[in-house]
């Protein structure tokens, strides 16, 4: 599972770490990143939270890593949230700082949008 090793590499945490949240030996956790283990649907969950990162992009079924938060979100614009639920729900950033509710309108227009597509 390359994905795996390298958002691990990306978010700075060790393996030992992981293995030790997981409560499994450091190496079976380095069995799962080389794809000698298979993962079970618990641990890829618990992989997932603890890295802050889709189970779809580790699976390979997106390109894009994104977290639990912005998969959460996209759920939450597919399933119709009025705007004002969604603005008062989640913080957008604009580079570093957030996004003014004006600009949170914007953005969410923009992602309902492209979620058309």
């Amino acid at each position: 599972m390359k994905r795996l090793r390298e958002i691990r590499i990306e978010r700075g945490v060790k393996q030992s770490d992981i293995a030790k949240h997981l409560n499994v030996k450091q190496g079976t956790y380095s069995r799962y990143e080389r794809g000698e283990n298979k993962i079970d649907p618990e641990t890829l969950q618990k992989i997932c939270k603890y890295l802050n990162i889709s189970a779809d992009y580790l699976l390979g079924n997106i390109d894009v890593p994104l977290s639990l938060h912005d998969m959460s979100l996209i759920k939450d614009l597919e399933s119709g949230k009025a705007d004002q639920d969604l603005i008062n729900e989640y913080e957008l950033m604009i580079g570093d700082k957030p996004a003014s509710e004006e600009e949170m309108k914007i953005l969410l227009k923009m992602m309902k949008n492209l979620l058309k597509d």
